[in-house]
């Protein structure tokens, strides 16, 4: 949109009114009214805006939609009156006037009304242009009434895609098409939409091939032989979602398609038209031409590649604005121009819906829906019916299996019992058996106690017996062994007695022996220590004159200082000295050894004199 806004005023133009705008970007009617202010045949003189422009309802717009008013108001040549509501702009007397109304479904029976009331000649209503078909039936008959000339918003009507699939299926004798529809909401924003269009999918996205159908083909609730759903989860899927805003324990959940795929066939023809929507599908849609066989021969997608990439490059320049504006953009403005066009020249809108057309559609959007509606509930009751027979099946199985388990139990505890009651007879058995063998082992125990008894008094009595018989030998042998012994000691002290009067006889003899030698000793000890006197003093003399003769060496007189050496003055007489220690020391020596000998000769002497001293004082003289 242009930020200077001019209302374009002649006679070749019509007046127009837009009735419900929608927020920027996202609103339908804000996108028609985009594509108004763009056409040289339009003037919009006003928009009607029931719910951002009540200050009731909406205290404080979103400013998105609050510069666009202040836009719109500014415009050129007059601007455009923006109001809440029809009634308060002037009435359309002055010249034709079109009223394009793009509101929610269920307000368009009220907002038709007062256009028509202020005196609109032609209505663009966007589909599928009432909640029900009795409403749009009244609608209708209020535009019959007062000469308003109806047209409904179905742009696939003049879209090139579906003319041209129309076109190739003339062409092909027992051709059928199928018309798919994409829109490309997410999974998370499907209570958004849902709640938005609570009239349903057929009545909102699906009523454009709905309108096709009856149209082109003739389709209409009296014309229909056949209606197939396509069961199938992939084609067909029912959700109930939360409705945003509410909350527990008032929270509301709405039901509707996400996708739904049927075929169509007419009571006056064997061929069949198809329908496919998704509303996570995409932003491709499609019209499919088959042969006879069921064998495609072309496929049209819309948008085509080339639109597609035209319209990515839009959608990533301006991310906000809804996609399928793009995609419908030129089928958008050509419908609207088509109609406008009528308007100023009083000829009919070639190919454009009327609300006759958008009446049947709606009737087969209602009926479509009960009958989709009943097929599936007939699945999920059939699925129902399933699950629980499954489920008493499963409940029987498990009654039958719990009843085998008690049975198998049963069967199993008796027969543990009758095991238990074998094995406790083998037991007793066993014991029995151990009970009497041990009362044999008893009695053959006794029996060997008897015998090892008997034996054992016998061997005990012969024993008794050899013992006794023994005892006597062994006294016969002691005494004669006792016998022996005494006369061997008899015989040994005998002897004794004879050897130890020859050691006294040769003992006394060797008395007087002894008795000389002690005298001796006596007498060498005596001598001996006189020597060993007079050597220590001779050492002693000698030491001393040795000691004074070291004493003038090393510290000599004064008198001996003056006299002359000579040979008479050298130490002659210490030499001698020595001499004469030398021959003592070796006198003393002699004499110690001779001691010595002697004292080892005293040793055995004093030895032999002990043994006397026994023999005299412990044996008997001779």
């Amino acid at each position: 949109m242009s930020d200077t806004l001019v209302n374009k005023v002649g006679d070749k133009t019509l007046d127009v009114v837009l009735v419900g705008c929608g927020m920027p970007k996202r609103g339908m009617g804000w996108y028609h009214l985009t594509q108004l202010l763009e056409m040289e045949n339009a003037n919009v003189i006003g928009m009607v805006e029931p719910f951002f422009l009540n200050p009731t309802l909406c205290p404080t717009p979103p400013a998105a939609f609050t510069e666009l008013v202040t836009q719109l108001e500014a415009a050129a040549c007059g601007g455009v009156v923006c109001t809440d509501s029809v009634s308060k702009l002037a009435t359309f007397e002055e010249k034709d006037t079109m009223c394009l109304i793009a509101g929610r479904t269920n307000d368009n029976p009220k907002l038709f009304k007062e256009c028509v009331d202020q005196g609109a000649k032609v209505i663009y209503l966007e589909k599928p242009g009432a909640p029900t078909v009795a409403e749009l039936q009244e609608m209708s008959d209020l535009a019959e009434s007062k000469g308003v000339k109806v047209y409904l918003g179905y742009n696939k009507n003049v879209t090139p895609y579906v003319q041209k699939a129309l076109a190739l299926q003339k062409e092909n004798a027992g051709s059928s098409i199928t018309f798919c529809h994409n829109n490309s909401y997410a999974t998370n924003e499907l209570n958004e939409c849902f709640t938005r269009n609570r009239e349903g999918m057929l009545k909102n996205m699906a009523i454009h091939e709905l309108a096709l159908l009856v149209s082109f083909f003739g389709v209409t609730v009296d014309t229909v032989k056949d209606f197939n759903l396509n069961t199938h989860t992939l084609f067909t899927e029912k959700l109930s979602v939360w409705v945003p805003g509410t909350v527990v324990p008032n929270d509301e959940y709405i039901s509707d398609f996400s996708r739904i795929g049927f075929s169509v066939t007419t009571k006056d023809s064997d061929n069949s038209v198809s329908v496919m929507a998704d509303r996570c599908g995409g932003n491709v849609s499609f019209a499919s031409v088959k042969n006879a066989d069921g064998v495609e021969i072309e496929k049209f997608n819309f948008p085509d590649e080339e639109t597609l990439k035209k319209v990515e490059k839009q959608c990533e320049e301006d991310p906000e604005m809804m996609p399928y504006f793009f995609v419908q953009s030129d089928d958008y403005s050509t419908l609207k121009n088509l109609v406008v066009d009528s308007a100023l020249s009083g000829e009919p809108a070639q190919s454009v819906a009327t609300i006759q057309i958008a009446i049947e559609a709606l009737k087969l959007a209602e009926y479509f829906t009960e009958e989709a509606g009943r097929v599936l509930d007939a699945i999920a009751k059939e699925e129902k019916e399933k699950a629980e027979k499954n489920r008493l099946a499963e409940i029987e199985a498990e009654q039958k299996a719990k009843e085998e388990a008690e049975a198998k139990k049963k069967e199993e505890e008796e027969a543990a019992h009758k095991k238990h009651d074998k094995e406790a007879a083998k037991v007793k058995a066993e014991e029995e058996l151990e009970e009497a063998r041990l009362q044999m082992e008893v009695k053959k125990k006794t029996r060997l106690r008897a015998i090892e008894e008997a034996e054992a008094v016998a061997a005990k009595k012969k024993a008794e017996e050899e013992a006794t018989a023994a005892k006597k030998i062994e006294e016969e042998a002691a005494a004669a062994a006792q016998k022996k012994a005494e006369e061997e000691a008899i015989a040994a002290k005998q002897k004794a007695d004879d050897e130890a009067a020859v050691t006294a006889t040769r003992f006394r003899l060797d008395r007087k022996w002894f008795l000389s030698q002690v005298q001796a000793e006596e007498e060498a000890a005596t001598a001996k220590q006189k020597v060993d006197e007079k050597a220590a003093a001779a050492k002693k003399k000698v030491d001393e004159e040795a000691a004074s003769a070291r004493r003038k060496v090393r510290f000599p007189t004064a008198e001996s200082e003056k006299v002359e050496p000579s040979p008479s003055n050298a130490p002659a007489p210490a030499l001698a000295s020595t001499t004469s220690v030398q021959k003592l020391e070796a006198s003393t020596f002699a004499v110690k050894q001779r001691a010595l000998n002697f004292a080892n000769f005293v040793g055995g002497a004093v030895a032999a004199t002990a043994v006397m001293y026994t023999i005299q004082n412990f044996m008997p003289s001779n």
